[in-house]
């Protein structure tokens, strides 16, 4: 039986009474032991930081030197393959398991979560989340906007750049771009931390950070409009329009001498840039001038 594979079944524990006993039959079988009882002691911390491999060395320097020598260069050889197999093997079964999720200008989708939860993002955002440890801690880090339909159980936790958003089972809409922060409650109830604040959330209640303040207000409790390929907005300022406009098309917008802080409220589609554009210039009294496929100027009316 190769002396590879034996190797690599007895690092995972899945040797059969039959390969064991073609185990022991190996000329290094004394060596394999030993090694393998030093490798159950490694973490993967004392790869990363450099300050502890430095300990590491000093401690390596100070300890008897072995009595037992290499006499064969064969032997050199094995004992570097079965390091070699045994660092793999142990990061093999200690990695982080973190999940990363992104969606490109103009794409959504609909990600499921260890415990069933769903999770609908939208265009250029990002998740992540670790799946290995998800049953004992509900966590995903988002930037971006997204929808949640949580499963109960323990606490779910949302993080963002601007503040955490937590819940036990329940529905609603995360925002968080460039300083924005917006929650919308639509099923259970929501707790939101921002920046040393706390408030709690009901089905219809939407809160959003506007003017260095918290405000929250009530909407109509439906699913955000983006789920239905139109972007919405409530007071906030033009720039983010634009700045989403851009997500959803794939374009650059120039807005010449436009007042980028002036508040908007209203939205646009997302399946036709012309009809999108004229709903949010009218508004703001502009025009718009489609230069190329991936340009726009916006302007002032004369």
């Amino acid at each position: 039986m190769e002396e590879n594979y034996l190797i690599k079944k007895w690092l995972t524990g899945t040797l059969s009474n039959d390969e064991w006993e073609e185990f022991k039959k190996l000329d290094d079988y004394e060596l394999h032991l030993k090694l393998g009882e030093k490798a159950k002691y490694f973490k993967a911390e004392e790869f990363l930081n450099p300050a502890d491999f430095d300990i590491l060395k000093e401690r390596m320097k100070s300890r008897p030197r072995p009595t037992q020598k290499f006499n064969t260069y064969k032997t050199l050889m094995r004992f570097a393959a079965l390091l070699v197999i045994a660092i793999g093997v142990y990061f093999a079964f200690n990695s982080t398991n973190l999940t990363e999720i992104n969606t490109g200008v103009g794409e959504k989708t609909t990600v499921f979560l260890p415990d069933a939860s769903e999770v609908l993002l939208n265009a250029m955002t990002e998740i992540e989340f670790n799946e290995k440890k998800w049953d004992k801690k509900r966590e995903i880090k988002l930037s971006g906007e997204a929808y949640f339909k949580v499963a109960k159980g323990e606490v779910f936790d949302v993080l963002t750049s601007e503040g955490k958003v937590s819940v036990l089972g329940t529905k609603f809409n995360v925002k968080s771009r460039d300083g924005l922060f917006e929650v919308v409650c639509n099923e259970g109830s929501v707790g939101v931390e921002y920046q040393g604040e706390y408030e709690k959330l009901l089905p219809g209640q939407y809160l959003h950070v506007y003017d260095g303040g918290i405000a929250i207000d009530k909407i109509p409790n439906v699913k955000p409009l983006w789920l239905k390929n139109i972007s919405n907005f409530n007071k906030v300022p033009f720039s983010e329009v634009i700045q989403e406009l851009e997500r959803q098309y794939g374009i650059k917008v120039e807005a010449k001498n436009v007042d980028l802080n002036h508040v908007f409220k209203g939205g646009f589609t997302h399946d036709d840039l012309n009809k999108a554009l004229e709903s949010i210039t009218l508004p703001m009294g502009l025009t718009y001038v489609i230069k190329s496929p991936k340009l726009v100027v916006l302007k002032y009316s004369e």
